[in-house]
């Protein structure tokens, strides 16, 4: 039978070891996934753009992209009045220069590793 100090430095070794296999795969980008998070930056002219979100387990991380040129950057409003309960939202093409700094983004990641080819603005802060 494991002492409690025992079983105290395995739990603290495993877990050091979860956050360091976690804090080597963060900010990595991989082809075919779908990322969600707030918008810390946007470099339209270089096509980057930067998220914070909450990854795997609740994990916040900054994760870093680059978008296509011909991605599709949307912006999802509501519609007022709703006239079509099974479509309330209208998708509008915006530019990436018009994504801003705190705005609620989904992202799909294309074939290539690290290429966002779809930029959803599905909130944006008042003022923001």
């Amino acid at each position: 039978m494991m002492s409690i100090g025992a079983r105290i430095r395995t739990m603290v070794r495993s877990g050091l070891l979860v956050a360091l296999a976690l804090g080597v795969t963060a900010g990595a980008v991989a082809a075919g996934e779908r990322h969600a998070g707030s918008v810390v930056a946007v470099d339209a002219a270089g096509g980057g753009l930067v998220l914070d979100e909450f990854g795997v387990a609740g994990v916040r991380r900054t994760v870093k992209m680059s978008v296509a040129p011909n991605a599709e950057v949307l912006i999802s409003e509501r519609e007022e009045p709703v006239s079509n309960f099974y479509r309330p939202f209208k998708d509008t093409a915006i530019s990436l220069a018009e994504v801003r700094p705190g705005d609620f983004v989904v992202v799909d990641v294309g074939e290539k590793p690290g290429m966002a080819d779809r930029v959803v603005v599905t909130h944006r802060n008042a003022g923001s």
